[in-house]
């Protein structure tokens, strides 16, 4: 698997040495602690050499290659972590990463791009950018009980990563009809890619995914969890917890309003056997998560 962040694969070994399971699962990771940060390049002025290289390729393609995909992603995360600041706690970083490597491992994507990161924002929420950029806010961590909950919140991202939601999304609302054409000069093609961009980071965090997209995602996140070795039960659980205080926040895939929580509550639940179950982990999650 592909991670960019700051440690080494020795150091997370060495850090991680007493967590077996279901961590095994997971590919090693170089620069697991800081993955968002570097990948994006926070430092640098919107992602500007990303869009120029896309801008560039995009000249010889009327379609999205994975480079423009992954300008997209660093977009989607740069305009969250400049909204919400990125969390320096190396610690949770880190197992956030380990988790979400281990889910992404069930994917069919297990070699692709994955760069999980937390925001500091109080709401319950979680976001998925195109190529594996995925952020999930403290104040889903909060909600959290034990660590296959964060595994099932983070394999719905993972869904909607692997199925190239965002990128679907902004295809069928019309952006890329008129799209990046060889024929056209290069400043009408950088304006172009700039417009999709905008638009997926507008479906990614302000309008969110379309009923059928959320109820695939849901559906797959628990495939990804068992086949990952964790208890699917508990993502049930978490959805049914924040039914009941009142549902989270709009415009993302975790407490999206299109389908309601009755709806994704019914559709996990069907897709759990009877007597299903598998890791929770929940010393670990206190012990990585918790104050």
């Amino acid at each position: 698997m592909k991670l960019r962040s700051i440690v080494t694969c020795t150091a997370v070994a060495t850090a991680f040495v007493c967590l077996s399971v279901p961590f095994n699962m997971g590919g090693c990771a170089d620069d697991v602690s800081h993955g968002i940060g570097q990948a994006t390049g926070q430092s640098a002025p919107a992602g500007t050499d990303n869009y120029i290289r896309a801008g560039e390729k995009a000249l010889k393609t009327t379609t999205l290659n994975e480079a423009d995909e992954d300008a997209m992603g660093q977009s989607v995360a740069m305009t969250l972590t400049s909204r919400y600041g990125l969390n320096d706690d190396e610690t949770l970083a880190r197992y956030v990463n380990l988790v979400g490597l281990t889910v992404a491992s069930a994917t069919p994507r297990p070699d692709g791009n994955w760069v999980f990161g937390v925001i500091n924002s109080s709401e319950v929420n979680a976001y998925a950018g195109p190529n594996g950029y995925i952020l999930i806010t403290k104040g889903a961590l909060a909600k959290m009980q034990d660590e296959a909950e964060l595994a099932g919140v983070l394999a719905h991202e993972c869904a909607h990563v692997a199925n190239q939601d965002g990128l679907n999304a902004v295809k069928n609302a019309g952006y890329l009809d008129a799209g990046m054409e060889a024929g056209k000069g290069a400043d009408q093609n950088f304006a172009k890619f700039g417009q999709l961009t905008d638009g997926v980071v507008d479906v990614v965090i302000k309008k969110g995914y379309s009923r059928d997209q959320e109820m695939t995602a849901d559906v797959n996140a628990v495939k990804f969890l068992v086949a990952a070795g964790y208890d699917p039960n508990s993502y049930l659980h978490f959805l049914q917890r924040m039914k009941a205080a009142g549902g989270g926040s709009a415009g993302s895939s975790l407490m999206s309003t299109h389908p309601g929580l009755d709806q994704r509550i019914a559709k996990v639940s069907s897709q759990i056997k009877s007597g299903q179950s598998g890791a929770t982990l929940k010393d670990r999650f206190v012990q990585n998560v918790k104050p």
